[in-house]
């Protein structure tokens, strides 16, 4: 779950978000539609601890935000960043070792889940510079369903 309230951004004398009241309920799918320089990104860094607001307040999972309760989020903000010369697959091992504990066996599910769920298991073994834009965002989405 996750709410904001008067949940505003300046930079300067220029306002990137401006109070925000928003509620995402568990399980709810939410998307931010709107023209460029408009505050989506800013408000989802908001959102990810990566930017602090200038006033208002976050809530994730029914608590003020806390950066430990950022183990359960992922996301995929602008454009995913990849090592090139990796595959896909061994780029996903790399960020799902990054992440919270489990066993090897455990993991390498997790990592062959995700290449199905995204529909990258039959080329996941290429290099990521070999993919296209489409299947880089696909699997900056297997990185961040890991979380």
């Amino acid at each position: 779950m996750i709410r904001t309230t008067a949940l505003t951004k300046r930079y300067g004398r220029v306002t990137a978000v401006e109070d925000l009241h928003l509620h995402v309920r568990e399980g709810d799918r939410y998307g931010f539609l709107g023209p460029n320089g408009s505050g989506k990104t800013t408000t989802v860094r908001m959102l990810l601890g990566l930017v602090l607001p200038t006033s208002g307040s976050v809530e994730l999972f029914g608590a003020r935000f806390r950066r430990d309760a950022l183990v359960e989020v992922g996301a995929l903000v602008e454009g995913p960043a990849f090592s090139a010369h990796l595959s896909g697959r061994d780029n996903l091992r790399l960020s799902d070792a990054a992440g919270p504990g489990g066993a090897r066996a455990t993991r390498r599910r997790r990592v062959e889940d995700v290449l199905e769920q995204v529909g990258l298991a039959g080329v996941d073994r290429r290099p990521v510079k070999a993919y296209s834009l489409g299947m880089r965002q696909r699997l900056g989405l297997a990185s961040a369903l890991l979380r």
